[in-house]
């Protein structure tokens, strides 16, 4: 009786050690995932927000008719991408600009006065900064993550 008690008792802690050794690698193995699905989730909003901000940019000046229709203007503290479009008589301007963690557009008539505060949000950046020698465009940014993109585009 005394043996079968005593092999009862080794065989539960052979089981319950054979658990714990196979719950630790299960929790090990949640632990390193979570921790590769982080860095892989980061890498991939990184190239989403680096792909809007390149993709976005190409298509406003894109949408402008010549060069005389870009310029880069100081504004607020800043450089801002400006657009100039006629429509029905009227010359509005459209202002790419970074304010407040985003890169921002606004649209106005040209005759008025504008704060940065009111452009609508594109997307997260920390900040963009714009430079203009003859037809091309450079774009630096600075995105959320610390991470620098510079653009070039050439107009016309």
């Amino acid at each position: 009786m005394r043996d079968s008690s005593k092999r009862n008792t080794i065989g539960t802690i052979v089981v319950l050690a054979v658990f714990t050794v196979l719950a630790a690698a299960v929790v090990l193995l949640i632990v390193s995932g979570a921790s590769v699905y982080k860095r892989l989730s980061e890498k991939n909003n990184l190239a989403y927000t680096k792909r809007i901000v390149s993709r976005y940019l190409a298509t406003k000046i894109e949408s402008a008719n010549s060069l005389d229709e870009i310029a880069v203007v100081p504004f607020e503290g800043t450089t801002a991408l400006c657009i100039k479009e006629e429509i029905a008589g009227v010359d509005y301007l459209t202002l790419i600009y970074s304010n407040g963690g985003y890169i921002r557009e606004l649209f106005v008539p040209s005759d008025s006065l504008a704060e940065a505060s009111s452009g609508e949000r594109i997307t997260e950046c920390r900040k963009i900064a714009f430079t203009a020698d003859g037809s091309a465009i450079r774009a630096n940014a600075v995105l959320r993550g610390g991470e620098s993109l510079v653009l070039f585009y050439n107009v016309g």
